[in-house]
């Protein structure tokens, strides 16, 4: 009988040693899958971490403590690498480490909690400060990386060209000849007048308007401007053309252009006066001077 009980006794530690050693190797395949899983951030991968955790806290409770605290240890590394991304990127991962390291606290790694309360109070605070929009700076190096990669225009802003100096201005010029001043003052004075009586009269747009406006601002200027860009010691002394010097040239150009203003002042005239005769032509029409005979009675 004793022979019996010994033989049971030995067959029983043959099954208890053989679960055992079944309970570690499960252990060990369930602790790789975990390290294989438990940085992820796929849903299905997340999935998969929860099943593995549940299965390593069965096979801690069943003998393979060891289990326990390399799933805790997994877990925290996990964690510390989730709280430095964007929270939207690995918030599944940082709640099941979390949870995963409870878990594996309940089945015997106490050692986990103390590292787990410093970073999750480090996590908290970094969330925090930064509004909600993430654990760490990964958000503003992702806005940085995003900026980087924003096509950049090279292109120089383009220049305004220098502003180009009105007639007015080179009444004031010492380089302009004073008999050339003198023209450039009448010429001002008449494209003046001319211009704005004729916008007075509504003809603004009118041909005779235009070309006022072009002699003083365009025409005029520029036979001073290409007075000016003569080198200043042949100016006045050095024949160019027909027997005459660029100052003579200058004052020629400039009586041609007033003479063209005061042929267009008297034609605007004329068309007033026009207007003026067929007016008292009208009033004649209808009132018309009667004799002295025709006052007798």
């Amino acid at each position: 009988m004793v022979l019996f009980a010994g033989k049971v006794a030995v067959m029983v530690d043959a099954v208890t040693g053989a679960g055992l050693v079944a309970v570690e190797v499960a252990a060990g395949v369930g602790t790789a899958m975990y390290a294989g899983t438990a940085f992820g951030r796929r849903p299905e991968t997340v999935r998969r971490s929860v099943v593995v955790i549940l299965v390593l806290c069965a096979l801690a409770m069943l003998g393979a403590g060891w289990a326990a605290d390399a799933g805790a240890g997994i877990s925290l590394a996990a964690f510390a690498t989730a709280m430095w991304g964007a929270l939207p990127k690995v918030g599944r991962r940082l709640v099941v480490s979390a949870l995963a390291m409870v878990a594996f606290a309940l089945v015997g790694a106490h050692w986990v909690l103390n590292p787990f309360a410093v970073f999750i109070t480090i996590a908290a605070v970094r969330l925090l400060g930064h509004g909600g929009r993430g654990c760490s700076g990964a958000s503003r190096s992702a806005d940085r990386h995003e900026q980087t990669r924003r096509p950049v225009d090279l292109r120089k802003e383009p220049v305004a060209p220098a502003p180009v100096p009105s007639l007015a201005m080179y009444l004031f010029d010492e380089r302009v000849p004073a008999q050339a001043r003198d023209r450039i003052r009448s010429i001002n004075e008449r494209a003046r007048a001319a211009s704005q009586y004729l916008h007075q009269q509504g003809r603004g747009a009118a041909l005779d308007a235009i070309e006022v406006e072009r002699i003083r601002d365009d025409y005029a200027p520029g036979a001073v401007r290409g007075y000016l860009a003569l080198p200043p010691w042949s100016a006045q002394g050095t024949v160019l053309s027909d027997g005459k010097t660029g100052a003579e040239l200058l004052i020629d150009q400039l009586d041609l252009l007033e003479q063209r203003l005061r042929a267009i002042q008297e034609s605007v005239a004329l068309t007033g006066g026009t207007e003026l005769l067929t007016h008292g032509r009208f009033l004649k029409d209808r009132f018309p001077e009667h004799g002295e005979d025709d006052l007798r009675i």
